[in-house]
């Protein structure tokens, strides 16, 4: 084996889990690999990436590309990184998202040096790693951070640094991006990910093709329900509001649930005390799709702007 081959060290915080295919997924996968890739793309331009909370973007992203390149290729001279991914921390200031890209491309900051200090230094080490793309994910966190001068610092980037820049988060970054006209000028591309409409057929269709790809890669889990019959579908689109994270949350959950009573078959009890689970700090508590005699007539995806408390999952759920 050469030194080439070493590619054990990851860069944390990009979650690479199973990618579950859905058509409306392939076209927005190509233009960010195209975006990536560098392909018809002029130099010191960016794209960026909106949805809501729970949407699909980052898992979108993760899979758009080679893992392989996520990854750090140690050679005799150099460390070599095509993608570096890295995420905002919430209420992050552009320091210390600046304090922690440096620590993360293998340098050392100092808690006294300047934001103008910080970006040069990351602009070296992109250019010694060889960096095509620098996704930036939970970017709206800048714009919540009240620092006016962070839109001027990502133009700077945009316009130094070796690499293309993707930036991605809620519809907050709209916001950012507007903030100096000289980086929305170098705006290339966006995407708006948007959670899927049940009453629109396309969407409807790619909904259910996504809950049958999860029940067909854990048959015996769903041995008793068929998770993507228009009925079960709908219960589910319903409880989730057509985000992916919430609804495989609530997957998750309800066979948590089942492993708990000794079964290894999920029931629609199980998706009820999930969808419990899951909303129970909401007020007032929405009703339980698996108890209702027949759906609405008609609801609404999640809002584009905001996500719904469905992101984060209990380790278990508990009964009512």
């Amino acid at each position: 084996m050469t030194p080439h081959d070493d590619t054990s060290e990851i860069y944390p915080g990009l979650h690479c889990e199973r990618f579950i295919d859905y058509r409306r997924a392939e076209p927005l996968q190509r233009q960010i690999r195209d975006f990536g890739d560098g392909i018809n793309i002029p130099p010191k331009r960016f794209m960026y990436v909106c949805g809501p909370t729970g949407v699909g973007k980052t898992q979108l992203l993760a899979w758009s590309f080679d893992p392989d390149d996520f990854k750090v290729r140690v050679t005799a001279t150099r460390r070599l990184v095509p993608i570096v991914y890295s995420r905002v921390p919430d209420r992050g200031t552009m320091h210390g998202f600046c304090s922690k890209l440096l620590k993360q491309l293998g340098g050392a900051s100092n808690p006294r040096e300047t934001i103008d200090a910080l970006v040069d230094r990351i602009q070296f080490y992109l250019e010694t790693h060889k960096t095509k793309l620098l996704i930036i994910d939970e970017a709206q966190h800048f714009e919540r951070s009240g620092e006016y001068p962070v839109a001027d610092v990502l133009k700077g980037m945009v316009e130094e640094f070796p690499c293309r820049i993707l930036l991605a988060g809620v519809y907050d970054l709209v916001g950012l991006v507007s903030r100096n006209p000289q980086l929305a000028g170098r705006l290339i591309r966006s995407i708006m990910v948007k959670p899927f409409d049940w009453f629109n057929p396309a969407d409807q269709d790619d909904y259910r093709g996504f809950l049958h790809t999860i029940q067909c890669g854990a048959p015996e889990t769903y041995a008793d329900v068929d998770i993507s019959a228009m009925g079960l579908a709908g219960c589910i689109h319903l409880a989730s509001r057509g985000l992916l994270r919430a609804t495989t949350n609530l997957l998750a959950l309800a066979k948590i649930e089942a492993h708990e009573a000794g079964r290894r078959a999920i029931t629609t009890d199980d998706l009820s005390v999930a969808f419990y689970e899951l909303n129970k700090t909401l007020k007032p508590m929405p009703d339980d799709p698996f108890q209702m005699r027949s759906l609405p007539a008609t609801w609404e995806p999640a809002p584009i702007t905001e996500g719904i408390d469905m992101g984060k999952r209990p380790s278990r759920p508990r009964r009512r």
